[in-house]
């Protein structure tokens, strides 16, 4: 079964709680996840919308093609998987994917995205079974 983040944007306000998140659950830096306005000023008769986008988890995904490191693999699930002790920081990925989803981490030097928080859904998979 293929696993996706569930976003709806009527609900969303853009106070970035999905970035922090992300961020405590993971150790990542900020803005691994980005969160999009449009309107955000309000103006009178315009919607403001918001959404909130990290990785995508391609079908094909440019990231994992073009990493030379061999640091992406795919799960059964479809998610793709960014392996950090792989990384050798060349940010080829980052130039590849036309989501803007693998961030570097500069103070780290390797690249951070999302992987759908796996290892918390295989624990919760683990505990039903």
């Amino acid at each position: 079964m293929r696993r996706g983040f569930d976003f709806d944007a009527e609900l969303c306000i853009g106070c970035n709680a999905c970035n922090a998140a992300c961020m405590l659950e993971n150790g990542f830096q900020a803005g691994t996840r980005s969160v999009y306005t449009w309107n955000d000023n309000g103006l009178p008769l315009l919607r403001v919308i918001n959404l909130s986008m990290s990785c995508n988890h391609c079908d094909m995904p440019a990231c994992l093609e073009g990493c030379p490191a061999q640091a992406y693999t795919r799960d059964g699930t479809g998610t793709v998987i960014h392996h950090q002790d792989r990384c050798m920081g060349c940010r080829y990925c980052t130039w590849r994917c036309p989501y803007d989803a693998p961030k570097i981490n500069e103070a780290k030097g390797f690249i951070e995205k999302c992987h759908l928080c796996t290892e918390r859904t295989a624990e919760k998979i683990g505990r039903k079974g």
